[in-house]
């Protein structure tokens, strides 16, 4: 975590803020919120996965009505909450509590063992509607929530010694509000340089089985031309279509089960351009990177 990253989570921390971090798909957002999870002691981490069709009241619960319905005419009458599902923020808010305070909401199989402070991530923002950043400051201001179904007079909330430390993920598609981005700490993240990229290629390939019984960690050449290259390539698309480290993992891996040689990226132009299908999404761009790599005319730095 380089410094300036680390003085805004300990900002957002200290002033009880949300911290926003935008950045290129791939460049670490959501791991951050892992990471500072797993120094505090705080695993693990509440994901909201934001959707198009989310709204600030989906940050806390759902309420399966439809099977409450059939279970009612079914079984006759049924505990109201053996049908809620928690979210992340509700979640947190939950278990900053004690057991005995919110027992009368929590569903069947909710494992509460004692009071905790929690990390949410509310990931990609800029996935929901346009209202939806605004619509969540009070509800993450206020920590509090109420379930009607349950008890409409009884809201849920926590005390600042409990509550959630919150980040944000976006991938910068659209802008967002200027209210909203007031109420946040900030801080984007840049896409990882070539050093970090042969780290994090190397460190998911031995959590990723060959298909084909090659070794799971390649050689750490490879890597790094594989890296290089990458970088070449993704110079020349469009910040829209550039790939991200995912699609360089996918990459890497294919050129491995795809071939039998120590260095694919010099050694075996066939398995190269084969698993460019993991890597480039558009056949112009694919054109352009096949014609940067040629059959295999490409030279990395390194040499």
């Amino acid at each position: 975590m380089d410094d300036g990253l680390m003085q805004a989570v300990n900002v957002a921390l200290l002033m009880g803020q949300p911290l926003l971090l935008t950045g290129e798909p791939g460049s670490g957002k959501t791991c951050l919120a892992e990471r500072v999870a797993w120094e505090l002691g705080l695993l693990p981490v509440l994901t909201f996965a934001t959707k198009t069709t989310s709204q600030a009241k989906d940050l806390f619960y759902t309420y399966d009505y439809l099977a409450r319905f059939h279970a009612a005419n079914s079984q006759g009458d049924v505990a109201p909450k053996g049908f809620i599902t928690f979210h992340a923020l509700g979640e947190a808010i939950i278990r900053g509590n004690p057991k005995e305070k919110v027992e009368k909401f929590l569903p069947p199989g909710f494992v509460h063992q004692s009071r905790k402070r929690s990390v949410v991530l509310i990931d990609e923002i800029d996935k929901a509607p346009r209202d939806f950043p605004n619509d969540i400051l009070n509800e993450i201001e206020s920590l509090k929530f109420s379930i009607p179904e349950i008890d409409p007079n009884d809201p849920i909330c926590t005390d600042a010694a409990h509550a959630p430390l919150i980040f944000i993920t976006s991938n910068s598609e659209k802008l967002l509000p200027r209210p909203f981005l007031r109420r946040c700490v900030y801080y984007h993240i840049e896409f990882p340089g070539e050093k970090r990229l042969q780290e994090i290629v190397h460190r998911r390939l031995l959590r990723m089985p060959s298909r084909m019984n090659r070794a799971s960690s390649p050689d750490d050449t490879f890597i790094a031309n594989a890296v290089d290259l990458f970088t070449d390539i993704r110079k020349q698309m469009s910040e829209e279509t550039r790939p991200a480290t995912a699609e360089l993992i996918l990459w890497v891996a294919a050129m491995r089960d795809l071939s039998d040689k120590k260095d694919p990226i010099t050694q075996d132009p066939n398995a190269v351009k084969a698993a460019m299908h993991a890597l480039i999404k558009s056949k112009s761009e694919k054109v352009m990177a096949l014609k940067i790599y040629g059959n295999g005319q490409w030279k990395p730095k390194t040499t």
